[in-house]
């Protein structure tokens, strides 16, 4: 957090007026803060809110970029789960999406359309 926006943290209780330093409850509360923040300088990584996306031409630089990435996130203090990551795909699916080096496709599912239309 910039020093100048520390003050518009404040909150008052009994006790006395109390500033954060740092981003309250962690950024993962933040998610426009988050993405900026892990978007900025690394133009091969796509955030949607807690959600990061890492597009690589080939095995080599997707280990860097997940290098430069981890290495942001733990700068931070930052976590990932790992039981919610896939690293290394082909395609994924985001947000009813299907991304791949063949460009990106909407999910197309039979209960979306109705029998006039199929």
């Amino acid at each position: 957090m910039q020093e100048s926006d520390i003050a518009k943290t404040a909150i008052i209780i009994p006790l006395g007026l109390f500033e954060f330093c740092q981003m309250p409850f962690g950024l993962r509360n933040a998610a426009h803060t988050f993405q900026r923040f892990i978007c900025r300088d690394l133009g091969f990584v796509f955030v949607y809110l807690d959600d990061i996306l890492v597009a690589s031409r080939s095995l080599d630089e997707h280990l860097q970029h997940l290098r430069a990435l981890f290495q942001r996130l733990a700068d931070q203090g930052l976590l990932i789960n790992p039981s919610k990551c896939q690293s290394g795909k082909a395609e994924v699916n985001f947000l009813s999406h299907t991304i791949s080096a063949a460009g990106i496709r909407p999910h197309i599912r039979g209960s979306y359309l109705s029998s006039s239309s199929r």
